[in-house]
């Protein structure tokens, strides 16, 4: 289950936690490596694990097993930051060893006190020293419980052995037990290069150390930040007699694989931190060799040892130390040892900065300032005006319960009552065609706004710089002068009124020149396309580019040359193209544009197919779609004249060109007939037909004198026989009525009394 933080507070007194589920801001790799897990000698007789093509096989030392399987051994996912695996069970928890660089989540309480967890040796520390872990670890808020390891002789010991650029957040511990030799802790055993640890809760730990380095969290850290993160329990030194270096959250500060040093900041503990040798011990860190920053922590645990340095809050710091940096931290746990260097705060000062420390005289039994704090009775330090004289921020990051219930009236940090307010991650810019400037980043939950300062590169974030508040997505738009200057940008997010995050950077390279996009092209459908490449007319050697198509990418990133890029043959659509360097990106001016224009759907259909010579002229308006010019034989203005085009077949067109000038055009045929109205064929067959055409009907007319009747037959073009008509002696007209028949060409029979004459004539329903 996943645990308030209010009922955490009130069960365990300051062991506050609310975790909710983020975005993993670590992207797994691509390529599929070789990956090996194995340790030394004294380590005892591990297994030796590769990786290849998503197939896992691994081999004992001694050749003993060779087992495989297809595919991650997990809940779902895929590993990546959208997608990563997720893990509820300890064997799919066991499982993340073999993808050391890939995203997880835990999506439920994991129990690791069972078979066969928690006997013999116990848990083997996920990654070492020369396959350390590097991907991200959310924990989402879930327990690990009764993590178990009884390892006396093993380095790197605790739930992670060993980390590089590793992520791990949002890990409930609760009871771990853990014995090792050297580097030892709950969560990981040592961090070095940038790893990042955020949210991390370690409860009731119980850590035995047989050499050196242990802490209540980790053994050591090397160039890393911890953020937000606690213990609390008991951490035992046993009977090595070395300098041994042991403290309540971490034992030592190193920093062999970074010159910036480590950030620790609103961390604490509650740690009783107990040494039966000669040692070198802190009630927070045990010793800090090189440079780094110590801000707003405090630790609440006793110290007892036997000898050396001691002190509530740190046990030593090293000569490399000038550049470390303690402030705005408090101790008061009591700390007792027969060593010369004991103190309050500070057990031995050989360099460093430390500034508006404190410590409580009363509880931790020594009343003489130090040099790393200022002693205080226990009274002054449950006055908050003791820490706001100083400096300290007791809107956004410390409270006091001047009742005195909350952690016994000690000063505590807003986060450990509120909800996870995790940093913004992922961090980009992109220079927009528009000269806007976008600056977005991976969203988090709980929902929340975030807040944008920004700057020339190094400016003092809290004097100066533009502020954007209020932003309530995960993106932002701000105008950046072209100056070709750099600017710093940060994002953070506000959870409440008196609470943020930390703030997270990207950096903005405002470069004066941008390259011009070209090779905009249109061409009707059927044609024979010009040139369809399209140019960018520069690149920076220090920059790689990629061509989009109608937004999405279309082309693999190439680097810059110095030189134009031509990408050749492109098919219809709108290009852009981006340029990349690091994290920040920017849209290259202009856009290309290659359009394939469609031909009209033209159609030219009539609905007769012959016409008299001597009829009226005709307009012709069946062309479509409307707006095109008809032409051919006999055709003016869209008016066909059978006369003007004579007898015979004719070709009619309908054409029509586009607003983007393609043009098509449709034909039909025509059949212009003499169509004669007076036969004069024979003295009893002189007859006048009319009008010819006609749309319904037809008026045959005899011109002499009739001395019998006569027989009128009407046939179709295909000479079918539809109607008889009589003429009976006396009558001198009769008409046809076609109108109920389709429109075309019929022929009218008559028969006189020596001879049969045939006429065509037109019907026509236009």
């Amino acid at each position: 289950m996943k645990i308030s933080p209010r009922l955490l507070a009130i069960a365990s007194m300051l062991v506050y936690c609310h975790v909710a589920s983020i975005q993993h801001p670590l992207s797994a790799s691509t390529t599929t490596p070789t990956l090996f897990h194995q340790q030394s000698e004294a380590n005892d007789n591990h297994s030796k694990w590769s990786l290849s093509n998503e197939i896992i096989k691994f081999q004992n030392k001694k050749g003993v097993k060779n087992t495989s399987y297809s595919g991650g051994p997990f809940a779902g996912g895929t590993g990546t930051i959208e997608d990563p695996f997720l893990i509820e069970t300890a064997s799919q928890l066991d499982s993340v060893r073999y993808f050391l660089n890939h995203c997880f989540k835990q999506i439920a309480d994991i129990e690791l006190g069972v078979e066969p967890w928690n006997i013999d040796l116990g848990w083997e520390p996920i990654g070492t020293l020369l396959y350390p872990f590097t991907g991200t670890y959310d924990g989402n808020g879930y327990f690990i419980n009764n993590l178990y390891i009884n390892r006396p002789l093993l380095h790197y010991a605790g739930l992670f052995g060993f980390l590089s650029a590793a992520k791990i957040r949002n890990v409930l511990m609760d009871k771990p037990s853990v014995t090792g030799r050297y580097m030892v802790g709950s969560i990981v055993g040592k961090a070095i290069r940038d790893s990042e640890f955020e949210y991390i809760i370690s409860t009731d730990v119980d850590i035995i150390v047989n050499f050196q380095y242990g802490g209540g969290l980790m053994g050591g850290i090397d160039g890393s930040s911890v953020r937000r993160c606690s213990t609390t329990g008991d951490i035992v030194h046993l009977s090595d007699p070395n300098w041994n270096y042991i403290g309540g959250l971490i034992g030592g500060i190193t920093s062999e694989h970074s010159a910036i040093g480590n950030l620790i900041e609103e961390c604490y503990t509650r740690v009783k931190v107990n040494s039966f040798t000669h040692n070198t011990y802190g009630g927070f860190i045990g010793a800090s060799w090189y440079p780094g920053k110590i801000i707003n922590c405090y630790a609440r645990g006793s110290v007892i040892g036997t000898n050396a340095m001691a002190g509530g809050f740190l046990g030593q710091t090293g000569a490399n130390s000038e550049e470390l940096f303690v402030s705005n931290c408090y101790s008061t746990g009591h700390v007792t040892a027969p060593g010369s260097y004991v103190n309050g705060f500070l057990g031995y000062y050989d360099s460093g900065n430390f500034s508006d420390n404190f410590f409580d005289m009363n509880t931790s039994g020594h009343t003489n300032m130090d040099e790393g704090a200022t002693q205080k009775n226990t009274s002054q330090m449950k006055n908050q005006s003791t820490y706001t004289n100083a400096g300290w921020n007791f809107n956004d990051i410390w409270a006091i319960d001047a009742q005195g219930i909350i952690n016994n009236g000690y000063p505590y940090f807003n986060w450990q009552f509120e909800p996870i307010c995790n940093s913004p991650q992922n961090l980009y810019s992109i220079l927009l065609p528009n000269g806007l400037v976008k600056v977005s980043w991976l969203p988090t939950l709980p929902d929340c706004q975030w807040e944008i300062i920004w700057g020339p590169r190094g400016f003092d974030i809290n004097t100066e710089g533009t502020f954007i508040g209020n932003i309530t997505d995960p993106f932002c738009y701000i105008s950046i002068p072209n100056s070709g200057l750099e600017y710093d940008i940060y994002v953070r997010k506000r959870c409440s009124e008196n609470f943020t995050s930390l703030w997270s950077l990207t950096r903005f390279q405002s470069l004066q020149q941008v390259f011009q996009v070209s090779g905009s092209v249109s061409y009707c459908e059927g044609e024979e396309p010009p040139s369809t490449n399209i140019t960018l007319s520069g690149s920076s050697t220090s920059c790689s580019y990629q061509l989009f198509r109608d937004g999405n990418p279309f082309s693999a990133i190439i680097q810059g040359t110095g030189n134009e890029i031509i990408w050749s043959n492109m098919v219809p659509g709108e290009y852009t193209v981006l340029e990349i360097l690091e994290n920040q990106l920017r849209w290259m001016s202009g856009i290309a544009i290659i359009i394939e224009y469609p031909l009209p759907l033209t159609s030219f259909k009539l609905t007769y197919d012959t016409i008299c010579i001597n009829s009226e002229p005709r307009a012709l308006t069946s062309g479509t779609p409307a707006g095109g010019i008809y032409f051919g034989n006999g055709i003016t203005d869209g008016i066909f004249d059978p006369a003007m085009a004579g007898i015979g077949n004719h070709v009619l067109y309908y054409n029509v060109t586009t607003e983007f000038g393609c043009s098509k055009a449709d034909s039909t045929e025509l059949i212009v007939d003499e169509c004669l109205s007076i036969d004069q064929t024979s003295d009893d067959l002189q007859i006048q037909i009319f009008p010819n055409p006609s749309s319904d009907i037809f008026q045959i007319k005899f011109l002499t004198q009739k001395t019998f009747n006569h027989e009128v037959k009407i046939y179709n073009s295909i000479g079918s026989l539809i109607t008889t008509i009589y003429f009976n002696i006396g009558e001198d007209q009769i008409e046809i009525d076609l109108s109920t028949y389709q429109s075309g060409v019929y022929f009218v029979q008559i028969s006189g009394k020596s001879e049969t004459i045939t006429k065509a004539i037109v019907h026509s329903n236009q």
